[in-house]
């Protein structure tokens, strides 16, 4: 940070000969002294210095913890081993990848040590602890890790370390050094691994890639090995030597890494640099000899990351040594304390501690934060104000006290019994400082009332004050918090007053919020209206969209940039301006602004306005209008911010807020746009069941989403480190949806209730800085239920059809039956009533013309009588409303009662109960009605019988009837040959009913007319 930018560090010895050089960062010593010697000395004088932000990456599970490995794939995933397994990061989730053990056919999550991926191949590999070597294939997004059988690998079990040779790899043992072909094959859902070469009979604890042909090795006696590497996988030793140059309290080695033509080798005794020229080891530089040292890693730069027990440190190109330090407010040194493993991608350094995940962007720290004193770590509440002293010290005016910070950024209380509001640097070279409800002047760091040294304040030594401006070396301008209005200083006069009483106005100021000077210009705003004082003059101006109509209040602050005005409109945003302050433009949240509510407006030169807000800080880019957001995730102190607490001096921009003042490094500050990274993650479905399943679909186009799911949620994310919460989302259906439908920072989509069918699913990302990637799509298919097949669609309008031509065929055999009974009454009306007629006719004839007169007139009367009972018998069978078994057995009674009485027959018709619900057809009522008739007539006229029982009686949904008479009798057998019986039996038959007869001679007869 740039408060140790300046800082000269000095070194005394006893003897003036002891100090050789001092050149640049590094100090050499004469006679004897050791240059691991030297280190330990200048680690004792290392620098602390401000790193830029740590993002923090936690997880809900203590297997996160413990992080030996770190990798990052082709497409920007970061993979992690640890003692919970294997994990696939994507900046906002930790994926668990799990394990296959063959052993138990169990799918485990296993403690892993190393993972490593080939570039080229997208392999990777991992060593699970206990059980040896898996692999992993990233392109075809197998997740499921299978473990690699090392066919002549001697303890295959105990792998200590892998690397990648020309896409050949290298991997130790407790027995020795392999060198394996390792595949993947899609088809077989395997890896293999092919034996090429070993050298056995060595227990290599460290390795180092050297180049693409060699490698060392440091065995488990501290013994140094460079191994050279053939195209054929042949391994052989080219040097070997032992250390000569350790402490002998070295008796652990954690890592060893080869650049600059150098070894850099980490130790529990400390970090040591050395060359192997010839056959000799030759020692160069050793750092931090009484730290445990745990890795190495480079960055672009040549710069090397050291983590050691207590810290992380930088060790720079040019040998400087310093300590990297968080200022975050969200992470403070768990992770920096314990960092076991570390990655360089090209823009960020991955750590990996015993608390979780980091990155920290290498690049120059821009940020600082203020948030507490040194000596007492008071906290820093609301910082309403803040202002430099004369000598440089940084005034910081809040809540609760008064505090500073000096050059050796220390904070320091001056007060804390009171809240102050305003402090900036008086006409007399002393710090004025406003308190709640009095001002004080500062003097060797005590406070003491402004009264006591400018007399003028003595009638008003209760206002307190939250802006100044001087007009001239004369006049200072005062705006007052209480709403006191705004007042003219003359100092040199000794004159305080109102600033309308000064220039004798009747224009009345009470409430302000920030006075701004331009040029000769001093500008007043208040939460309504704004005010020009010039020339001592006052003019009231409005803050208007002409074309809207709309008016601006709430004024906080306002700056003059490029020939335009900007002012800071509470809950409007920024509102831009021309000189005769037309409105041009306005910048809110729907243009990029972090928050509406705006207080505060510094500008960077012609370039860029930094505008502070209760919700982080927004960075408008004048030149092509975009917008930026910082805010906590970036490394500010918070995100709310202070309405009158803004600074600017230099490179350096100052913004008080709730917590604390953060300080940004503008020359350090950069902006570069993260490109965008979406991809398809997971999709998860619930059944009806309730049951949720979760699957991977990284790389995967397609998604055939069976019938039985009742929800689908599909998850997105843009693989973008660290800022990803900044991520914003829209996603469109093309087969639903004509416009993009906005996520906000959601970044899954969950479907209920589809039609089967195809859909295509398409989503777009936006980084921080709003920019929007490019669709990607995603088809899904949902499959039908079973009564959404067109099988079964089919069959339903198959069957539909079946019904509707059976209802016809139904109709037609109804009008068929009807037109039958028109036909059969048509041809009885023609036989029965006809002839009965023709022989009216016939007779009336012969009574005209005298013949047999008497006889004639009876045949005819005869004739008429059973004509009108047949013409009665034939509308009963028509009429529907007499279509009941009880309306049969009724006209029965009335048919065979009075031809049975004439002939002296007792006749008994009866019927059971059950049968008066019993409905009979047309065609039923008529052939049963003339059965039976037929079978009482004959009883009548041939079996001489003094009694006829007629009985109905139900049988299923049908009825029977029974005709018995107690008459002579006849040989049964001689009469079913004759056409009486036949003619019953058909007419019987054509409504599915059939005649039984039984007689016996001297015994009656029984006619049973019954269902067939």
């Amino acid at each position: 940070m740039f408060f140790y930018q300046n800082i000269l560090i000095i070194l005394l010895f006893k003897k003036k000969s002891d100090l050789l050089l001092f050149k640049g960062n590094l100090m050499f010593f004469k006679k004897g002294v050791y240059l691991s010697l030297y280190a330990l000395v200048f680690h004792v004088f290392a620098f602390a210095q401000d790193i830029q932000y740590i993002s923090p990456y936690k997880y809900p599970s203590p297997f996160i913890n413990n992080i030996s490995s770190i990798a990052k794939d082709t497409r920007g995933f970061i993979w992690l081993s640890t003692q919970g397994g294997i994990f696939r990061f994507d900046g906002k989730t930790f994926k668990n990848v799990l394990v296959n053990d063959h052993q138990s056919g169990n799918l485990e999550s296993l403690a892993a040590k190393t993972i490593l991926i080939n570039p080229l191949s997208n392999l990777a590999l991992a060593i699970i602890t206990d059980k040896g070597l898996a692999g992993l294939d990233i392109n075809s997004n197998q997740l499921i890790f299978h473990q690699i059988d090392l066919a002549g690998a001697g303890e295959q079990k105990q792998v200590l370390s892998i690397s990648v040779h020309n896409g050949r790899y290298i991997i130790t043992t407790v027995k020795g050094i392999y060198c394996f072909n390792i595949e993947w094959s899609q088809k077989n859902n395997s890896f293999t691994a092919k034996l090429l070469a070993k050298h056995e009979y060595i227990e290599p604890l460290l390795f180092c890639k050297v180049s693409e042909s060699s490698f060392a090795i440091i065995d488990k006696l501290n013994q140094f090995y460079i191994y050279g590497l053939k195209d054929n996988g042949d391994i052989f030793l080219i040097k070997k030597k032992s250390f000569n140059f350790l402490p002998a309290s070295t008796n652990e080695f954690f890592s060893i890494y080869f650049q600059n033509n150098q070894f850099y080798l980490a130790t529990n005794a400390g970090f040591f640099i050395f060359s192997f020229p010839g056959n000799n080891i030759q020692s160069i530089k050793s750092y931090l000899l009484s730290h445990v040292i745990y890795n190495i890693v480079f960055n672009r730069a040549n710069d090397c990351y050291v983590a050691a027990n207590n810290g992380v440190y930088k060790l720079s190109a040019s040998g400087f040594l310093t300590e990297l330090r968080n200022n975050s407010t969200i992470l403070n040194d768990e992770i920096l304390s314990s960092v076991y493993s570390m990655n360089f991608d090209g823009e960020y350094l991955w750590l990996g501690s015993q608390n979780g995940l980091a990155s920290l962007k290498d690049t120059a720290n821009a940020f600082f934060n203020i948030k507490n004193t040194h000596s007492n770590n008071r906290n820093l509440n609301h910082v309403y104000n803040l202002g430099f002293t004369n000598t440089g010290e940084l005034l910081i005016s809040g809540e609760n006290g008064l505090f500073e910070l000096s050059h050796i950024n220390e904070v320091s209380t001056i007060s804390d019994s009171a809240t102050y509001f305003l402090n900036f640097i008086g006409p007399d070279g002393y710090q004025i400082v406003s308190g709640l409800d009095k001002t004080y002047f500062l003097k060797n760091k005590n406070l003491t009332p402004i009264e006591k040294k400018y007399s003028e304040f003595n009638t008003l030594k209760y206002l307190s004050f939250n802006d100044y401006e001087y007009i001239n070396e004369n006049y200072i301008l005062l705006s007052t918090e209480n709403e006191k209005g705004v007042f003219i200083w003359s100092f040199k006069e000794k004159r305080l007053e109102r600033l309308e009483s000064y220039l004798h106005l009747p224009i009345a100021i009470s409430q302000t919020n920030c006075l701004y000077k331009n040029q000769d210009k001093l500008f007043i705003l208040t939460d309504s209206v704004f005010f020009e004082y010039s020339d001592n003059s006052l003019r009231r101006l409005q803050l208007t969209d002409k074309t809207t109509g709309r008016s601006f209040g709430l004024l906080f602050d306002m700056i003059e940039v490029n020939g335009y005005y900007y002012f800071t409109s509470y809950d409007n945003g920024v509102v831009k301006t021309d000189t005769a302050f037309n409105f041009l433009k306005i910048y809110n949240s729907a243009s990029g602004l972090s928050n509406n509510g705006v207080y505060r407006i510094l500008s960077v030169g012609d370039t860029a306005l930094f505008i502070s807000t209760n919700n982080g800080l927004s960075v408008l880019d004048l030149k092509n209008e975009t917008i930026h957001i910082l805010d906590a995730e970036n490394g500010l102190h918070g995100n709310v911010f202070e309405e009158f607490s803004a600074l600017k001096k230099g490179n350096y921009l100052y913004f008080g807020g709730k917590d604390g003042v953060s300080v940004i490094d503008v020359a350090n500050l950069s902006f570069s746009h993260k490109k965008n990274n979406l991809y398809f993650i997971d999709y998860k479905i619930v059944d009806k069941n309730n049951i949720v399943s979760k699957t991977d679909i990284l790389g995967i186009d397609i998604i055939v989403i069976p019938n039985t799911i009742t929800q689908t949620t599909v998850e997105f994310q843009n693989v973008i480190f660290p800022f990803n919460s900044k991520n914003k989302y829209a996603y469109k259906i093309n087969e639903l949806h004509k416009n993009w439908i906005d996520l906000g920072g959601t970044n899954f989509v969950t479907l209920i209730g589809l039609s089967p069918g195809k859909y295509h699913l398409q989503i777009k990302a936006a980084n921080e800085d709003g920019i929007w990637s490019d669709p990607k799509e995603l088809v899904l298919e949902f499959l039908p239920k079973w009564y959404q097949t067109w099988l079964f669609k089919l069959l339903v309008l198959l069957t539909t059809a079946g019904i509707i031509y059976a209802f016809y065929r139904y109709r037609i055999n109804q009008i068929k039956k009807q037109h039958q009974i028109r036909k059969n009454i048509a041809t009885d009306l023609h036989d029965d009533l006809g002839s009965t007629l023709n022989s009216v006719k016939v007779f009336t004839n012969l009574a005209i013309n005298g013949v047999n007169q008497n006889e004639s007139l009876q045949q005819i009367k005869d004739n008429l009588n059973e004509a009108t009972i047949g013409l009665r018998d034939m509308i009963w069978v028509l009429d529907d409303s007499l279509d009941s078994v009880d309306e049969l057995v009724t006209r029965l009674k009335q048919f065979a009662l009075p031809v049975a009485t004439a002939s002296n027959i007792e006749t008994v018709v009866k019927a059971d109960s059950d049968v008066n619900s019993i409905k009979l057809t047309k065609e039923e009522k008529r052939n049963l009605f003339l059965v039976c008739k037929e079978v009482i007539n004959n009883s009548i006229k041939y079996a001489e019988a003094s009694k006829i029982n007629v009985s109905v009686f139900p049988s299923g949904k049908k009825i029977k009837i029974s005709i018995a008479d107690n008459g002579k009798g006849f040989d049964a057998a001689q009469v079913k040959k004759g056409y009486g019986l036949k003619n019953m039996q058909y007419r019987a038959s054509q409504v599915k009913y059939k005649v039984i007869l039984s007689s016996v001679i001297g015994s009656g007869t029984q006619v049973d007319i019954m269902p067939a």
